[in-house]
């Protein structure tokens, strides 16, 4: 059994399940639930007391709190299991008119139980994956800022959520693929260090319901989950009717799903190193796979984007991407949409880009203060080097703009260098031109040499983050 211990977060496994000690305090033993007051409450306590055991090496849990039932009776259930690992945080998304009194209720819950808890306010960035799916965007890129590494997710997606989810998918036509359900426990971030962790997927929305009124717990109601107009909400209504027709239609629905995601798993197996083979940070490198079949080339495609935590196109898509992107002219800058992101090819690979914010024109700045300057159109963040001087000047390239690295050297077009290293168009658009006092002092990663004399080090470092998909990315 899993043992977990109250100071350093750390757990091991107990095969005498006697109390076992660390070097700064003992180790507590996750019990069985204790006598329940009722069969709903031992269902739930005892799923996910199963669960938890089942969770790798992991520092805190984190509940990602709506003050709805389903997150209610597992932040509450939880509470009985693992208080001391347990945080919830509440993403206020500002949607609906009760958001502000949803705040309050959480607050008041978490206080009542003294489980540490965070408010994270987000704006909803319309990214053309519908509101409901920039929503869930925008609360997992949040969620993700707060934890650590180790650190856990929880949500509350049940059994029935997973049902909706695989309906949903199967109706638009993924193929073998793109309907297999959401999975119990999913990393996070690329190198697998958070996780996201869904214990509830075998149980129904009745069993949380049941267990929150057995004991006694008040909760939110929100309206759209129910009443919206989106697909999602409407299927949530279609689900009763079909088990009326075909009782058991539900449970049907997550064992197909679960055949079909043992059946990827074998063909992960095959494709995965192949895959990982052309990937550079983020962009799949597509030379060549127009010679393959189209089976093994939509395997790869499939699986890539996968891996970017989005789900597989259907065979409609993927037969527009071969003419259209992998059967274009290298300089036809064709992109394609695919849930919201444009997928583009350049370089020889793809490239999945979200919805960016245009680049203001004629934007320039004197930067003086010593934080970091965050650039405006998604264009990252500049942080200052000891040789950086006190106030510079940061614009972005300009049209047709020469410049000259060195004193031996000619003035070139910034266009054939960006060609020359193959810097993609997204990138340089918004690429930073440093300088002070009139002097140009850096254009993107490169210092301009003003003697011949060594390289200098660069006076600022340019971080750039959110222009292209990676692997474990928040979708």
């Amino acid at each position: 059994m899993w043992i977990g211990c109250v100071a350093c977060r750390s757990r091991s496994w107990c095969n005498s399940g006697r109390i076992a000690s660390c070097n700064t305090v003992s180790i507590r033993r996750i019990d069985a639930p204790a006598e329940a007051a009722s069969p709903a409450v031992a269902r739930v306590l005892t799923n996910l007391q199963a669960s938890v055991a089942a969770l790798p090496p992991h520092g805190r849990i984190w509940v990602g709190y709506s003050g709805g039932p389903d997150s209610t009776a597992l932040l509450h259930a939880l509470h009985q299991l693992v208080p001391e690992q347990l945080h919830a945080v509440h993403i206020h998304h500002g949607l609906r008119p009760e958001a502000d009194d949803w705040v309050r209720h959480c607050s008041a819950f978490a206080t009542r139980y003294g489980i540490p808890w965070h408010c994270e306010r987000v704006q909803v960035s319309r990214g053309g994956a519908g509101l409901e799916g920039d929503a869930r965007r925008a609360r997992y890129a949040a969620c993700q800022r707060l934890l650590s590494p180790g650190d856990v997710l929880g949500v509350a997606h049940h059994a029935d959520d997973q049902a909706e989810t695989i309906l949903f998918r199967l109706l638009r036509g993924g193929g073998t693929q793109g309907v297999v359900g959401m999975r119990r426990l999913r990393a996070l971030d690329a190198n697998g260090q958070t996780w996201l962790w869904r214990p509830f997927l075998d149980l129904s929305r009745d069993s949380l319901r049941a267990y929150c009124q057995a004991q006694d717990l008040p909760y939110v109601r929100d309206p759209t989950n129910c009443e919206g107009d989106n697909t999602r909400a409407r299927l949530r209504q279609l689900l009763p009717a079909l088990e009326s027709i075909v009782p058991g239609a539900a449970a049907a629905l997550r064992a197909h799903a679960e055949q079909l995601d043992a059946h990827q798993e074998l063909q992960t197996v095959d494709i995965a190193p192949v895959r990982n083979a052309r990937l550079r940070d983020g962009a799949l490198d597509v030379r060549g796979v127009l010679a393959w079949s189209g089976a093994r080339r939509h395997a790869l495609l499939r699986s890539y984007f996968q891996c970017l935590g989005m789900t597989p196109p259907g065979p409609r898509w993927l037969a527009h991407c071969d003419a259209e992107l992998l059967g274009a002219a290298e300089d036809a800058k064709a992109r394609l949409q695919l849930h919201g992101d444009s997928v583009l090819r350049f370089d020889q690979a793809l490239w999945v880009l979200p919805a960016l914010e245009a680049v203001p024109a004629d934007w320039h700045r004197a930067w003086h203060e010593a934080e970091a300057l965050t650039l405006p159109g998604a264009a990252g963040v500049l942080q200052r080097t000891p040789r950086c001087p006190p106030v510079v000047e940061v614009r972005f390239v300009a049209p047709g703009e020469r410049v000259r690295f060195s004193p031996k050297e000619r003035t070139q077009r910034l266009k054939h260098l960006f060609q020359r290293h193959r810097i993609p168009p997204w990138q340089r658009q918004r690429t930073p031109v440093i300088s002070a006092s009139g002097t140009l002092l850096q254009v993107g990663d490169w210092p301009v040499r003003k003697t011949s004399e060594g390289e200098p080090a660069a006076y600022v470092r340019w971080l750039r983050k959110g222009w292209h998909r990676r692997p474990g990315d928040p979708r």
